[in-house]
């Protein structure tokens, strides 16, 4: 049953005797390759951008930027401004000063500010008879001015519109921000610009602090177990090989360290020292063999199979995110972690035979580890049936998971952007806002059209404020004029930037803004009101959009690519299973300790709180496509060669170490997506550890004692 031909045999056989003969040759050759490649090679940039997690087929994130640009809503840099005191002519004269400084850097930009509409409010009247106080109480009856005062009225917004960010000088800006005016106290600014720049420098960060902790972890926990400086030289190398194909990629597609492709040299790292801890423990195990040929035949021989099965499924685990997900960046991350992983493996076997005969282990410091491995393996069974029970259960807690996204989760923590961010949320209406676009199907000629296109924008805009946890409605068609004089009136909408927020003369479009207090009123608003109004009013085409409706789509389209990625994976590894072993009892029974890992997931995101979201949900396949490694190993020692597991269960227990702390180490990441998808695969990765020693032997044995009897 677990049949391999002559020929098959032979081919293999000569494919070592060939890697290990011709070590030197292929070391040299190898060397050279990765040093010319590198010289025309070129290192990534940082980049903070979110915009690779639009979705194309988005049909809310498209209605946004649509509605953005007609409106002129989008470009706006908003500039907290907390008053020193009481005394309305100090604190607008340092707030002239500050405007001035910013039209001077920026004169194509468009200043909102509340002190341009003093002599709207107050015509005729001195600044100094009246106190900042009695302006902003004034202020704040008039809803449209209102959305540029806090809520405690203690602080107000200053706005900067420009056409782009395209160039943008942001340091100028904060250059300019950071000088103290007269009457202010403290200001602070966001914008998307900082968000990007904030993001860049945290993920520059993140890059230095992860890949340092995990390369310092290694070279120590390889120094402690093996005892050898030549050891851990052999790691540095494996080491830079790893770095080098996944620079390799980045160079050869450009592109940029985002805040996901920066995970693709740490997950990379990781997982090739999995290939350097079994190539050490064989070589280690076959110390008695005088031979350096034979040893190294013998080594290679045990390893190289399994590792090219391993390094193969995991790679496809990764690559089925380029394939099934939308998210660019996710795209991106999934082909060159995919394509570095397989690199990575034919490098390294490429190198080892030469590397490891300057090698010196003379004894490998596993009493503690053979001493777990040895209580596992006596308490198999009740391990076994434990782990299959929570693989049972799994299936009815698992429908209680929750997807949820925003973009606010990829804010550092404990950046100062995180706080403004906090701050302004808290200090002003950021309630959560649903845009409605409302437009006629076709040209109207006359204005009996056009005022009936208004008076149907008046309808649904009153219509709106009736409805239950809406909290502000804005539109076009509200009174948002002031009268100076007798026969005098002033529209407030005409000096809130370049283009009217509410209407669009050009296009005779109108846009309602509400706000509500949940996101779940946003979806009943989209999903049930709008949709009887568009059928009541077929002559007006009405479009909405909103972040939480965006996000929504996002979610929907996140579950779908995370089970195409998991059936594939599944797929192809239970595929190689089956090559390896030509059973398909076998091969269905081998992925249960694969899967029992995964349904843990269920229970950590439960008892922890955690949501899944855009950047979490690849956790479910990135550890499917790295558990199948020890199974294939344990597959290929007992049932293809017949063999005892020998030092195995050693390595098997030092790469569960390396995989659960190196992505333990994404816990000192500065972004929580990042801490969520290391610290859960941490977790998952020990379980899994477990399950390889227990349920899987177990499972064979059980397999092997069936066919006995028979």
């Amino acid at each position: 049953m677990f049949r391999n031909s002559n020929q098959m045999k032979n081919k293999f056989e000569s494919i070592v005797s060939f890697l290990v003969r011709r070590r030197k040759l292929l070391f040299y050759l190898t060397i050279s390759l990765m040093v010319v490649t590198t010289f025309f090679s070129t290192l990534p940039s940082f980049d903070g951008k979110l915009v690779g997690f639009d979705l194309n087929e988005n049909v809310f994130a498209q209605t946004l930027k649509r509605i953005e640009s007609l409106f002129g809503t989008q470009n706006r840099l908003y500039i907290k401004i907390t008053p020193a005191n009481d005394n309305l002519q100090e604190v607008f004269s340092g707030l002239q000063e500050l405007e001035k400084k910013l039209v001077e850097k920026f004169p194509e930009a468009k200043i909102i500010s509340l002190h341009k509409f003093y002599y709207l409010l107050f015509p005729g009247e001195e600044k100094s008879s009246i106190q900042l106080s009695g302006f902003i109480r004034e202020a704040s009856s008039y809803p449209i001015l209102n959305d540029l005062i806090s809520n405690d009225t203690k602080s107000f917004l200053v706005v900067m519109v420009r056409d782009s960010l395209t160039n943008f000088d942001i340091h100028a800006f904060n250059s300019i921000t950071g000088y103290r005016y007269t009457g202010i106290k403290q200001i602070k600014a966001i914008s998307l610009f900082h968000i990007e720049d904030t993001i860049q420098q945290y993920i520059r960060k993140d890059f230095i602090v992860l890949s340092c902790a995990i390369t310092i972890f290694f070279l120590l926990f390889f120094f402690f177990t093996f005892r050898s400086f030549s050891a851990l030289l052999f790691n540095t190398a494996v080491i830079g090989i790893s770095v080098f194909s996944s620079l390799f990629f980045f160079s050869i597609f450009n592109f940029h360290l985002n805040i996901i492709t920066i995970l693709v040299i740490p997950v990379v790292l990781v997982l090739s020292l999995s290939d350097s801890v079994h190539l050490l423990s064989g070589y280690a195990h076959f110390k008695h063999l005088t031979n350096q040929n034979e040893r190294l035949i013998n080594v290679v021989k045990l390893y190289i199979l399994p590792s090219f099965f391993s390094s193969a499924t995991t790679s496809v685990a990764f690559l089925s995110f380029y394939f099934f997900n939308d998210s660019e960046f996710i795209r991106e991350f999934g082909l060159i972690t995919g394509l570095s992983l397989m690199v990575e493996f034919f490098l390294t076997f490429f190198t080892a035979p030469y590397l490891l005969e300057k090698v010196n282990v003379s004894k490998i410091n596993k009493k503690e580890i053979n001493g777990f491995s040895n209580f596992l393996e006596r308490n198999r069974k009740p391990f076994s049936l434990f782990f299959l029970l929570i693989f049972i259960s799994s299936f009815y807690f698992v429908r209680k998971l929750e997807f949820k996204s925003d973009t606010n989760m990829f804010f550092p923590k404990n950046s100062e952007l995180n706080k403004t961010h906090e701050e302004l949320n808290r200090d002003f209406y950021s309630h959560i806002k649903l845009d409605i676009l409302i437009e006629p199907k076709n040209n109207i000629s006359n204005e009996d059209e056009n005022y009936k296109l208004r008076t149907y924008v008046s309808s649904l805009t009153k219509l709106f404020r009736n409805t239950k946890n809406v909290v502000r409605v804005n539109s076009a068609t509200d009174n948002h004029s002031i009268r100076l004089i007798p026969g005098s009136t002033i529209n407030f909408l005409n000096h809130l930037g370049k283009r009217n927020p509410y209407y669009n003369k050009e296009n005779n479009l109108y846009r309602i803004e509400i706000k509500v207090n949940n996101a779940e009123s946003v979806k009943e608003i989209a999903y049930k009101i709008l949709p009887s109004l568009i059928h009541k009013y077929p002559e007006y085409k009405i479009s909405f959009t909103s972040v939480v409706l965006i996000m929504d789509y996002v979610n929907m389209r996140v579950s779908r690519s995370l089970i195409n990625s998991l059936l594939t994976s599944g797929f192809f590894i239970a595929f190689m299973i089956f090559l390896l072993t030509r059973s398909i009892p076998i091969t269905f029974a081998s992925l249960l300790p694969n899967l029992v890992p995964l349904s843990i997931i269920t229970y950590i995101y439960l008892l922890l709180g955690f949501e899944i979201n855009i950047l979490t949900a690849i956790t479910a396949v990135v550890c499917l496509g790295i558990l199948d490694d020890d199974t294939i190993h344990i597959l290929y020692r007992r049932l293809w060669l017949k063999k005892p597991l020998d030092e195995l269960p050693f390595s098997i227990f030092s790469t569960s170490v390396l995989l659960t702390i190196g992505f333990g180490m994404f816990c000192l990441s500065n972004f929580r997506p990042t801490q969520v998808l290391g610290g859960v695969s941490a977790l998952v990765f020990f379980f899994g550890m477990i399950c390889e020693l227990t349920l899987t032997p177990w499972l064979i044995d059980l397999w092997i004692r069936r066919n006995e009897n028979k």
